[in-house]
């Protein structure tokens, strides 16, 4: 007479779900929908420990095991949330390949740059998306359009400031008439913007208006009746430091029928509550978005708020971001030795979430980038998770 078959399963978890362990705690994070299991229970533990060292998404249940009551709630939950699964072995022979989604390239090392080609088959200019010149009266123009065209086109580019001030500026505006980058904007204050679209005559750029509080009213209303006739486009960037200015900027946008624009929370260093409430994050705003598989793995690299711009003063002093030391000059290094410089030894592009307290903490990767808020208050996160 045969004994009965013992039965086994094969338990996974799926490629797009994100799993982190932390301090003897298990987190699976589901980022097509959100949904989230935490556990603390060994058998759980046990179980993720298992495949996140094999790093094939499968471990193997005897039945003793599968049929716990922990284990039997975990499979459940996984069940329940499109997570995983727990299948027979009768159903399959060898064990199933489910690669997890990890991230490797922190073991190949980022700076690791050689002939000019990011690991080896990335371009180093590639890495450069965006740049920003500070703009003012002691610009020499020839030198500043020599340095501009040797960028590449595929950039986005941005003057800051009253180019008008600076002596040459027609030849300026008119070369970027000519190089087709991917995209032109000249960002400056509402107050002075109005000598400024005075002044572009035929240059159709985006204009950018950087609006801070408290705000002239009277000037205000100068300057949306030039932007009726203005035949470029335009946006605006409110710049707040409380709920009062939050709310004024809705009236304004109401009442002038604004379309585009940001509203950009700025600290003052006495405004701490006002970021407190409305930047730091909580777990509810977790539960209130969804963070892609990409995201995360990218979060574990780079840094998705500074990595690929530069910031350049009217010296030619570049930066990739003004919290950390000048990584060249404009008018001593071409731009590959800007890039090169920030991805072998720079502070901005590639700083992530590495230390404490974000280390231990289930969120660690779906958190947004490290901003230059934690810079300006001084704290390594704007949490209220984990805080130190």
């Amino acid at each position: 007479m045969n004994g009965r078959r013992a039965e086994a399963y094969w338990l996974f978890i799926e490629p797009y779900v994100y799993v982190k362990m932390t301090e003897g705690n298990v987190f699976l994070y589901n980022t097509l929908d959100g949904s989230v299991i935490k556990s603390n229970r060994i058998e759980v533990v046990e179980i993720i420990s298992t495949i996140l060292k094999d790093e094939n998404g499968v471990v193997l249940l005897r039945e003793e095991k599968f049929h716990n009551k922990i284990v039997k709630g975990f499979v459940n939950d996984l069940r329940k949330k499109y997570m995983g699964d727990a299948i027979d072995v009768a159903y399959s022979n060898n064990k199933p390949v489910q690669i997890m989604p990890l991230c490797n390239l922190q073991d190949v090392g980022i700076n690791n740059i050689y002939n000019g080609r990011l690991f080896s088959n990335v371009p180093v200019l590639d890495c450069l998306n965006e740049i920003s010149f500070y703009v003012d009266d002691s610009i020499n123009a020839d030198a500043f359009i020599s340095f501009i065209n040797t960028l590449p086109v595929s950039l986005d580019v941005n003057l800051i400031g009253d180019i008008t001030k600076v002596n040459g500026y027609i030849e300026i505006l008119s070369f970027f008439v000519e190089y087709s980058f991917s995209s032109f904007a000249i960002y400056d204050g509402y107050k002075t913007a109005i000598n400024l679209i005075s002044k572009l005559e035929h240059f159709y750029f985006k204009l950018v208006v950087v609006v801070d509080y408290p705000i002239d009213l009277e000037i205000w209303d100068i300057l949306l009746k030039q932007l009726i006739d203005y035949a470029g486009t335009y946006k605006f960037i409110f710049h707040v430091t409380s709920d009062e200015d939050y709310w004024e900027s809705i009236k304004l946008i109401e009442t002038y029928s604004i379309t585009d624009y940001e509203i950009i929370p700025v600290y003052i260093g006495t405004n701490l509550n006002f970021f407190r409430a409305n930047v730091f994050l909580s777990e509810n705003d977790f539960q209130n978005s969804i963070v892609s598989m990409k995201e995360i793995l990218t979060h574990q690299i780079l840094n998705t708020n500074d990595f690929g711009k530069l910031i350049v003063r009217a010296s030619g002093d570049v930066y990739a971001n003004t919290h950390f030391p000048c990584i060249g000059n404009i008018y001593i290094n071409n731009i590959k030795e800007l890039v090169e410089t920030e991805l072998k030894t720079g502070l901005s592009w590639l700083r992530i979430r590495d230390k404490e307290p974000c280390q231990n903490c289930f969120y660690q990767w779906l958190c947004p980038s490290p901003s230059t808020y934690e810079l300006e208050i001084g704290q390594v996160n704007l949490c209220k998770i984990n805080v130190k």
